[in-house]
């Protein structure tokens, strides 16, 4: 049942990009949505998605309105996700889900050969801690992060490094570990232009920064790496737009009592699906919109300026939330 309601609420996010009727109904081992392809035609749920995974039709899916006329069907659950033309991010996190039960676009994987990821760092990383102080490199990406607004302690807070040379040269690499202090991921930002590269592993599957984290407090969910360093404080970056299953199923776990999204607008405007969740789970929300206070991001903030705006921004209601669906349509 738990794989079933994760594969359910991923299937959400990609319907709700097409309708605010997002909430399926079910039918022993179906579930139902109304169809994005006929919604001018019919008004009723009348595209089913078999989601029994102990099933041989796993993943089926069609629309019994205009199955014939559109051909709206298919037996694979990540062929309906890109015909809704949902987020890479979205369709990644999706396949991640449905591999741990050996299911991968109808190529039937035994769970058990599903290796353990080896995250490493890049071989030519260099800890600012370690680095020579002297060389031109080191002052170059140094002070970049200076005037990012980044304190040395921030730096080494974060174990944040460089790189002289290879793939990475001249970028900023930014570590992130996971609760028990083991390298989960990294994302590398270069120092002289505004390139970025993140590391070729799946980001669905880690919470960035979660050696950081204590969540009995305030969580703050910014979308970068340095947005949540400027934050200093109980801050994960979502690395995307999206909040992802294992992030969000986290918080319910541990009960946080209260998100505090720091994001431009249309990252906001992305993540207002997800207040209505937390809010109906007794959490409460605060959205701190940049955009209104001409910020481009929290990265080219301060940890000053961010605090005052906590405190300026009111708690959400069910009616602020319903005004912000009204602006919408």
């Amino acid at each position: 049942m738990a794989l079933q309601l994760r594969v359910i609420s991923q299937l959400q996010k990609a319907f709700g990009y097409h309708s605010n009727n997002t909430n399926p109904q079910y039918y022993k081992d179906e579930v139902m949505f109304w169809c994005p392809f006929c919604k001018l035609e019919h008004y009723k749920t009348k595209l089913t998605i078999k989601i029994d995974d102990e099933s041989e039709k796993f993943g089926n899916w069609k629309c019994w309105n205009c199955e014939i006329s559109n051909n709206t069907k298919g037996n694979n659950i990540i062929t309906l996700l890109k015909k809704l033309n949902a987020p890479i991010d979205l369709i990644d996190e999706t396949k991640t889900i449905l591999n741990s039960i050996g299911y991968n676009s109808n190529i039937q994987i035994p769970s058990n050969h599903i290796e353990e990821r080896t995250i490493n760092l890049p071989n030519e990383y260099i800890s600012f801690y370690d680095g020579d102080k002297s060389s031109f490199l080191f002052k170059k990406a140094f002070n970049y992060l200076i005037r990012r607004g980044l304190a040395p302690i921030d730096i080494v807070r974060y174990n944040l490094g460089y790189c002289e040379s290879g793939k990475y040269t001249n970028h900023i690499i930014v570590p992130s570990y996971d609760k028990y202090n083991k390298l989960n991921y990294f994302v590398a930002r270069s120092f002289i232009n505004k390139n970025k590269i993140n590391a070729p592993y799946d980001r669905s599957t880690i919470i960035p920064f979660e050696s950081y984290i204590n969540w009995q407090l305030p969580l703050y969910i910014t979308e970068g790496v340095f947005d949540a360093i400027a934050l200093r404080r109980n801050a994960v970056p979502l690395l995307t737009k999206y909040i992802s299953n294992l992030l969000y199923e986290t918080i319910l776990i541990n009960k946080t009592p209260e998100i505090v999204f720091v994001l431009d607008s249309d990252a906001i405007n992305t993540s207002i699906k997800y207040v209505n969740y937390f809010l109906n789970n007794d959490i409460k929300v605060k959205l701190i919109d940049l955009n209104k206070y001409d910020i481009k991001d929290a990265g080219s903030s301060n940890f000053k300026e961010l605090t005052s705006l906590y405190y300026k921004t009111p708690y959400m209601t069910e009616t602020d939330l319903l005004k912000i669906k009204l602006k919408r349509l």
